[in-house]
């Protein structure tokens, strides 16, 4: 079980609820890369990796 067990209720209510949209990436390494992408496009947002979202897991499997 990982420490950051989200669920996706609370990523929704939470983004309804602060006006500020919620991104889903595939594994805790494409967060740089799309905080990077709101930044420069002067975006606010929130990342996620899936597998911290209860029941989902990374897509790339070893």
């Amino acid at each position: 079980m990982n420490i950051l067990d989200l669920e996706c209720d609370e990523l929704l209510n939470e983004a309804i609820m602060s006006k500020t949209p919620i991104v889903l990436v595939e594994g805790v390494a494409d967060i740089p890369v799309y905080e990077q992408l709101s930044e420069v496009n002067e975006l606010k947002s929130e990342v996620y990796a899936i597998e911290n979202i209860k029941g989902y897991a990374e897509g790339v499997e070893e």
